[in-house]
């Protein structure tokens, strides 16, 4: 065996000639693959590049979608929570949807594909569900006032009525 000694920054490297011919083997078997590869069909490329952009089109409309849901699900808790009237303005929820779509694409938080065929469903599950949170504000609402008007109707009967008599109107 053969060694070949080359001189490299301070440091000998040394290899056989069967290690310098396997390494030459190597370099021209890839050199023929590439050759192979150069049947480069510039209408298969398009055609991948057309299927890339619609998937990336129907991605964001999924990650769309997604944003919307959050925002409908966070506002319907705002509203149950803090303020029956709440309502995120219309150019904030805008904002939000562009900007949180391309987001959510990029990190994979979508909508499962399977879920996104329901989106009629989903929405009707929606407007029902925001239907009874809000009318479970208005009965609370209805409640508290006609806890007021009793409170009031009884402060303005305590100097007309005999003390321990029942109002029989206001129950």
């Amino acid at each position: 065996m053969d060694e070949l000694n080359h001189e490299t920054g301070g440091q000998a490297e040394a290899h056989t000639d069967e290690q310098e011919k396997a390494l030459i083997a190597a370099m021209e078997a890839a050199d023929g693959e590439a050759a192979n590869d150069a049947d480069f069909d510039p209408e298969a490329a398009q055609a991948t590049a057309k299927q890339e952009a619609e998937d990336q089109q129907m991605a964001l409309m999924g990650a769309t979608m997604t944003a919307e849901f959050g925002l409908g699900a966070i506002e319907i808790a705002v509203q149950s929570f803090v303020h029956p009237r709440f309502q995120i303005p219309e150019r904030n929820r805008d904002e939000v949807l562009q900007n949180c779509a391309p987001l959510l694409v990029k990190y994979g938080a979508l909508i499962p594909e399977w879920l996104a065929a329901y989106q009629e469903e989903i929405a009707a599950l929606k407007a029902i569900g925001s239907l009874g949170i809000a009318s479970y504000g208005e009965i609370k609402q209805l409640q508290a006032e006609d806890a007021a008007l009793l409170a009031e109707k009884e402060a303005s009967n305590d100097g007309e009525t005999e003390p321990g008599a029942v109002d029989r109107e206001a129950a």
